[in-house]
């Protein structure tokens, strides 16, 4: 689990430091919350900060696996934890509904909220162009994004 200083509040786009912080900070608090919502199967984290190449200007891309997806999607309450946040932003992205969030911090966050069955194989096209980019499991009791990975990687 990453380790974690406190970061400080602003209101523009972080720099290389601050930004490195205030992701570190998030997943800190997301692998600790995580755990504790009964409904969640699997979180991680996709993109460019899953490579190890975020830049400040990044957003950071999440993966959440859940039995209740409408309970991320109908209510906002479960932000609050990870941050103060300004706006939010729902996308519809097929099989993962994503929530685009802006904290107070400047790090923009997208939620990739959906079922359990997205993790699936064999991947359709898009899981498996997601899961090649770039997949860190942060909370994976199940195993499903560890098998997603794998069956990722035997795919020719």
């Amino acid at each position: 689990m990453p380790t974690t200083r406190p970061s400080s509040e602003a209101s523009h786009a972080p720099q290389m430091g601050q930004a490195a912080r205030h992701v570190t900070s998030l997943l800190t608090r997301l692998a600790a919350w995580a755990p504790d919502q009964g409904d969640l199967c699997a979180v991680g984290v996709v993109g460019s900060f899953a490579r190890g190449m975020g830049r400040p200007d990044s957003d950071l891309d999440l993966i959440l696996l859940t039995s209740l997806p409408e309970r991320y999607l109908s209510e906002r309450s479960w932000l609050s934890p990870f941050g103060e946040w300004l706006s939010a932003e729902e996308e519809d992205w097929g099989e993962i509904t994503c929530l685009r969030v802006f904290y107070r911090t400047g790090l923009e966050v997208e939620f990739g909220v959906g079922r359990p069955a997205w993790a699936s194989l064999p991947p359709d096209e898009g899981t498996r162009h997601v899961v090649v980019g770039g997949l860190l499991p942060i909370y994976d009791p199940l195993g499903l994004l560890q098998r997603l990975q794998a069956g990722c990687s035997l795919l020719p």
